[in-house]
């Protein structure tokens, strides 16, 4: 039986289970939740915590705490009336009305005695989804490895994801499917061996030297008239016109097609398809690579390149493309239709890699595949794995992969992409690294706790946003207060990329600049596809890390001693919202005069049927206020992006409740008198002044204001409060 709250009774609050749910149903669509709350010890109540401690730290797994009665040994893990439904990842869920305040899996399931030995309780903790994420160190595996095993029509599958340390070279990555083997070339010396080198959607390669050669059959009965065939190659070294992949085909002997490395005319490097027929030629045709010195292909060259073979039955259509991606770099997708007798309308029966030559030749080969349909558009996707997926969007990547990992995610403001920063080539790493380096890209927020998987909030939602509660300073509990320190201050950044250069951003003259409180250093890793990203990261830290001002960590709320609280919500506070308290001089004079803007960072809930106390972990929301560009009419956002003046200074002295400022602006541009440009917050002296009106041409100008809280000498400087600033 659900709580009914005492001083609010349009809420009751439900603790829920589902018994023997099936785990594999991600989303939880399928279980049936049953109420317990009748059991539920009152004295201790319900605890519940996510969200994490501050915006320069990591949500650790969400928590939910309560004390069951067990008279009955109902809540053991051994024989008893739930048996055997008792057990470690049970779902649980706390519910207020029909919204949901913590779901989780249950993690402990603790029995205690009294000294009799008698069971009168059981203490139940569950946790979010993050706390199976990071046990242990999880399967670190590349894009490609993540990527096949998701498409319904792979068929056959080799990753080659072979090191120097590796055994075993040619396993298939399909269940039952068929190993490749090495097939020896002409001379003694040739040989396959494992290599580190690898492109960015793999973890490693297989080499081939001196015209040793991998050979697998292919099982051309799951296959149609419409199949693909791809794989990676590194040349270091190689032969003009020598083969480096065979495809056999069904039919007749000699049924077959090559792929040869070829110099088209005019010297650029490019790769030729040549279908036979009993030995003969029956169709060809050439792939350019523009703007690839041959160098890059034959002598030492360090470049990996994508190719993607396929067929709907009429056309083949042969393309690919460079690794790391490079626009100078382009390869072009050839297609062309098959003579009546062409090999090509069959399906393939083997595949060969390797060289027929026997002389100074070495290529790489990684993640060849072949499933039973066809792309006629290049590699197919816009951020191809075999190259990383780089250039993907932050908040794309984090979709894709808990897709991969069948990890339910929601998505704060919908599943749009835009706006949302490209990332580099995705590593070969655990699941849970993918997502906080995302995480770190976006500037996002990834947390657990409210459903059966992840809440994911993009910074879109960070930028601008609307405030979800209004609190007056007086309804405000402990903790409650201002703190100045230096622990947030960064005035120095580095920023690296992997495999890449770093950069370094300063803030040597501003307020909290290195002139004026000496060096703060840090540096950051971001996975950002260029250098020049990196800088824009080195910068964000910075402008985050020089505000000026209070810090507020830490809000409390009692939602009993002020019941309107929950009433002027659209739903309980969560990780993510923007909270305003207003007025905070009321409580702490000469503090503060501006409204307080905060983000929501972590949540702490203890909750019994008589009291509701809220802990709210918190970071300035101000400086996401980024700049955004305004309509000439009808637009008093304070995210305008405005023009400053420039040595404005306040001409005569103000006291409280004065309601104008007059202004001295000797050199600079002089301030708009446009009536539509108002409200407009200025700062003066420090402090946060709301402007309605401005007028007067000349060097000194009058602006009407909002009735002021304290005092301000003249000769204090006069600037726009906070002007928004450009998005990360």
């Amino acid at each position: 039986m659900a709580w009914t709250i005492p001083w609010s009774s349009s809420y009751s609050l439900a603790v829920e289970v589902a018994w023997g749910a099936d785990l594999t149903d991600s989303a939880g669509s399928g279980w049936t939740w049953t109420d317990i709350t009748s059991d539920v010890r009152t004295e201790a109540g319900i605890e519940i915590q996510n969200g994490r401690q501050d915006e320069q730290s990591v949500s650790g797994p969400a928590s939910c705490q309560v004390v069951l009665s067990n008279p009955d040994g109902r809540y053991l893990t051994g024989p008893g009336p739930n048996y055997p439904n008792v057990r470690r990842n049970v779902p649980m869920r706390v519910r207020l009305n029909s919204t949901v305040l913590f779901q989780g899996y249950a993690t402990s399931w603790t029995p205690t005695f009294t000294p009799g030995g008698d069971n009168l309780t059981v203490a139940l903790t569950a946790n979010g989804v993050l706390r199976r994420l990071n046990q242990g160190k999880g399967t670190e595996r590349s894009a490609m490895t993540r990527y096949l095993p998701t498409r319904s029509d792979l068929v056959e599958w080799w990753p080659l994801e072979t090191t120097s340390s590796t055994s075993v070279l040619g396993l298939s990555g399909v269940d039952g499917g068929p190993g490749m083997v090495y097939q020896a070339g002409s001379t003694g010396a040739a040989k396959v061996s494992a290599s580190d080198d690898a492109p960015s959607g793999a973890a490693g390669s297989v080499e081939l030297t001196q015209g040793g050669a991998m050979v697998a059959p292919i099982r051309y009965q799951s296959l149609g008239t419409s199949w693909a065939v791809g794989f990676s190659m590194l040349f270091d070294h190689a032969v003009d016109g020598d083969r480096f992949v065979r495809i056999d085909m069904l039919g007749s002997a000699g049924a077959y097609i090559n792929i040869r490395l070829f110099t088209l005319n005019g010297g650029d490097p490019g790769a030729q398809i040549t279908a036979y027929s009993g030995n003969v030629p029956a169709g060809e045709q050439w792939l350019g690579f523009q703007g690839i010195g041959y160098r890059d292909w034959t002598a030492g060259g360090t470049r990996w390149y994508h190719f993607i073979l396929s067929t709907d039955g009429t056309t083949v259509y042969f393309g690919g493309l460079p690794d790391p991606l490079d626009t100078a770099r382009t390869i072009y997708l050839q297609n062309y239709t098959l003579t009546a007798s062409a090999v090509p309308r069959t399906r393939p029966t083997a595949i060969t890699l390797g060289s027929i030559a026997g002389n100074d030749v070495k290529v790489n080969y990684s993640q060849v595949y072949v499933t039973s349909s066809y792309t006629s558009a290049g590699m197919g996707l816009t951020y191809p794995p075999q190259a990383g997926y780089a250039g993907e969007p932050a908040s794309a990547r984090v979709q894709r992969v808990t897709a991969e990992e069948d990890i339910a995610v929601t998505v704060i403001g919908g599943t749009s992409t835009t706006g949302s920063p490209p990332m580099g080539a995705q590593p070969v790493s655990t699941a849970l690294d993918i997502l906080r380096e995302a995480e770190q890209v976006e500037a996002g927020f990834l947390y657990d706790g409210l459903g059966p998987g992840l809440t994911w909030v993009p910074k879109r939602e960070f930028e601008n946003t609307t405030v979800d509660l209004t609190v007056a300073a007086t309804q405000v509990v402990e903790p409650f207060g201002p703190v100045d320190d230096d622990q947030r201050l960064r005035n120095r950044v580095t920023a690296s990329r992997p495999q890449g250069s770093e950069v370094t951003f300063e803030d040597v003259t501003g307020p909290a600049g290195i002139n004026a409180v000496g060096v703060y250093d840090d540096s950051v890793e971001v996975n950002a596809p260029s250098d020049g990203d990196a800088l824009a990261y080195a910068q964000w830290r910075v402008y985050l890390g020089t505000q000026t001002g209070y810090r507020w960590p830490e809000i409390g709320l009692d939602y009993r001693a002020t019941p309107t609280l929950l009433a002027n919500l659209p739903a309980p506070l969560t990780p993510g919202n923007r909270i305003t308290i207003t007025n905070p001089g009321a409580v702490l004079p000469g503090v503060s005069t501006g409204d307080l803007l905060l983000h929501i960072e972590g949540v702490k809930l203890t909750i019994t049927p008589g009291s509701w106390r809220s802990e709210l972990a918190c970071s300035p929301a101000a400086p996401w206020n980024v700049a955004a560009i305004p309509s000439e009419t009808g637009y008093t956002g304070t995210d305008a992006a405005r023009a400053t003046s420039d040595g404005s200074t306040l001409a005569t002295a103000r006291t409280p409740g004065q309601t104008s400022l007059s202004v001295t602006t000797p050199s600079g541009p002089r301030w708009t008198t446009t009536a539509d440009d108002f409200p407009m917050w200025l700062d003066v002296g420090g402090n946060p002044v709301r402007a309605t009106a401005c007028t007067g041409t000349g060097t000194t100008q009058t602006f009407t204001c909002d009735a002021l809280t304290v005092s301000i000498p003249a000769g204090a400087a006069v600037d726009l409060w906070r002007q928004a600033v450009l998005a990360l």
